[in-house]
């Protein structure tokens, strides 16, 4: 009876591993988010795992050689298991994953800043910690729109959901 797995591949080995998997007819599945990354003056859009390291296989484990398959694909580093035997993850995990990605296959925006939560801009670009105010969250679902505080001058402007972080207040 084909359940859920976790597979641990080696280090950013994870896209290689659920292609090889796929090409084999296996399910796999490998949650992904989109980051914004900057680099001197230009920003670029990277796709990452949203495990690092891991990702989920569908399979019957019952037979032996979907083991040494799984096991022996090249860039695994091994099937979590619990007293030698893989161990199966609750379907409600997965699907639960699979309901939070949008249609393309990320992974959706954090939710838990809502409107008017002050937030911080990440990264090493032009508005590297600014403060400013999350306003709402655009149609194309990837982008959002803050406020920013300039020298007592507040600037609209769209970021990437992943070039923001809330701030605690304490």
């Amino acid at each position: 009876m084909n359940q859920w797995f976790v597979i641990k591949t080696k280090p950013q080995r994870e896209f290689g591993v659920h292609s090889l998997l796929s090409k084999a007819h296996f399910l796999s599945f490998l949650p992904r988010f989109r980051q914004v990354n900057h680099r001197l003056s230009a920003s670029h859009l990277n796709i990452k795992p949203l495990f690092p390291g891991y990702l989920f296989i569908n399979i019957d484990f019952s037979k032996p050689e979907n083991i040494h398959l799984v096991k022996y694909t090249r860039g695994v580093s091994h099937i979590l298991c619990a007293q030698n035997k893989p161990l199966p993850v609750a379907d409600a995990i997965v699907e639960l994953l699979q309901a939070k990605m949008n249609a393309q296959g990320y992974a959706e925006q954090p939710m838990g800043i809502k409107r008017g939560d002050k937030i911080r801009v990440k990264g090493r670009g032009l508005l590297q910690n600014l403060e400013g105010i999350f306003e709402k969250q655009t149609l194309d679902q990837e982008r959002i729109a803050v406020l920013l505080n300039l020298v007592n001058y507040k600037i609209k402007t769209t970021l990437h959901w992943s070039e923001i972080e809330k701030v605690k207040v304490a």
